[in-house]
């Protein structure tokens, strides 16, 4: 039952939730969207598994969680909606699963409602991009489901007891789905076992359990097939960079300096590390011992170690949002507690009344509501009766040129109200472009393009 001292919190989460939500249920599936559910419909869900695995990646966890979930099954107006619900519930599961461990890993003794509060706020302002993580389906099961299940996977071990059989089997085999799910839940997954790994984890058999799922899963994504014809893919774009060992690891260390500068300045991380112990009466006056304060340095080693799969399997230079919103979130997670550790001695002898702690929360909320996320979701909102005209003339034309021309091709114009939280990308000038491809296939039609009525 919600305590009647945390409800100034949730009003708080609600009036920055709300907007996210509106925009929710306008979102509108773009680019693999379309393309997933025409090899759905082509192959069926082993089927497709299958040429995915073969011919692209094995990301095997994440297309089935696609192919099962298939939102565009129920139409192009209530799927992404649908969509767009599911994946603000997930990350709202998240940053709860993640306070929780929060709360066991520095010993507080309150209830981790306001640490879950406060993290699912900051995520909400300040994500890179959004719509990579909340609003595109195909990015948010890839990115932000690795996520959820990982962090499901630090709540059975941090906070369950385990002692139903059910629960263990979801302890032992949830890192496997979540190694199945993308080479970066792979690297993440191993940096969470260098911080958990102790004796008594060594002795107890279920946990021996979990490191075969997670060797089979990461060997099982890997190994497929797919990733080799994907490199070979980039190498003819890239040229030399794709594969290219000293170009990914320079990169991945040069944007890792870059990013850590911005974040560290951009947004009130620090400020919002340094005020979430202070949201809990009890806390922990031990002291960072040298195998927690080893285990940080090897978490904060991990973020050049995320980019690098990126830099070195593409040989492009500029990683994609939906890979920096993982690094953001990733990043967050490791100030908050490693603040939270090394701080801890300092915070045991100070008080500051908890009226205060959250007039500051109010007022970094005040001040993103003028140049952060919120901001730009509440200019979207308005852009909302645009944008939407814009869709219905598209299905419009779209429905009257199936019904009478199918064999040709369809020329649409662009839209150009764009709601940038919502809206991913757009039909692209050529028909043989997947997006194109997987658009013209859900509406029966030879093909589409996207053209411009001026030059």
């Amino acid at each position: 039952m919600l305590k009647r001292r945390n409800l100034p919190y949730l009003i708080c989460l609600v009036l920055v939730l709300a907007p996210f939500v509106w925009l929710a249920l306008h979102s509108m599936a773009s680019s693999d969207d379309y393309y997933d559910y025409m090899l759905l419909q082509k192959h069926g869900m082993l089927g497709a598994l299958r040429h995915y695995y073969l011919h692209w990646s094995g990301r095997l966890s994440s297309y089935a969680l696609i192919f099962l979930l298939r939102p565009l099954a129920f139409g192009e107006i209530w799927g992404p909606a649908i969509a767009g619900g599911l994946s603000l519930a997930m990350l709202l599961a998240t940053c709860a699963m993640l306070a929780a461990v929060y709360a066991k890993v520095l010993r507080h003794e309150s209830d981790s409602f306001r640490v879950f509060v406060v993290f699912s706020i900051f995520l909400l302002l300040y994500v890179p991009r959004p719509v990579e993580l909340l609003f595109w389906f195909t990015a948010s099961m890839a990115y932000l489901s690795g996520l959820f299940f990982l962090s499901a996977w630090l709540y059975l071990h941090f906070c369950s007891s385990r002692a139903r059989f059910i629960t263990k089997l979801l302890y032992v085999v949830l890192p496997f789905w979540v190694c199945t799910g993308s080479e970066i839940n792979i690297l993440l997954m191993a940096l969470v076992f260098t911080c958990v790994v102790n004796r008594s984890c060594l002795q107890d058999r279920w946990f021996m359990g979990v490191l075969i799922a997670f060797v089979a899963g990461s060997a099982l994504e890997l190994t497929a097939p797919g990733s080799k014809v994907r490199l070979a893919f980039f190498a003819e774009a890239q040229g030399q960079q794709a594969g290219n060992l000293h170009f990914a690891i320079s990169e991945s260390l040069s944007h890792t300096a870059h990013y850590l500068r911005d974040w560290s300045r951009s947004t009130p991380l620090l400020l919002m590390a340094l005020l979430l112990p202070l949201l809990n009466r009890k806390r922990n006056d031990g002291k960072l011992h040298v195998r927690g304060l080893i285990q940080l340095l090897l978490a904060a080693l991990c973020i050049p170690a995320l980019l690098f799969p990126f830099f070195y399997g593409t040989g492009l230079d500029v990683p994609p949002d939906r890979l920096l919103n993982v690094v953001f979130i990733f990043l967050s997670a490791l100030v908050f507690v490693g603040l939270g550790l090394l701080l801890a001695p300092v915070y045991s002898k100070i008080q500051i009344p908890g009226t205060l702690v959250f007039l500051l929360l109010t007022a970094v909320i005040w001040q993103a509501s003028y140049q952060s996320r919120l901001r730009t979701a509440l200019f979207d909102i308005e852009k909302l009766p645009a944008f939407n005209a814009e869709r219905r003339l598209r299905t419009e034309l779209t429905r009257r040129f199936a019904a009478s021309t199918p064999n040709d091709t369809l020329v649409l114009p662009p839209i150009k109200a764009i709601p940038y939280t919502i809206f991913y990308g757009d039909l692209q000038a050529e028909p043989g472009h997947w997006f194109n491809e997987g658009y013209a296939s859900y509406h029966g039609i030879k093909a589409v393009v996207c053209k411009s009525s001026t030059p």
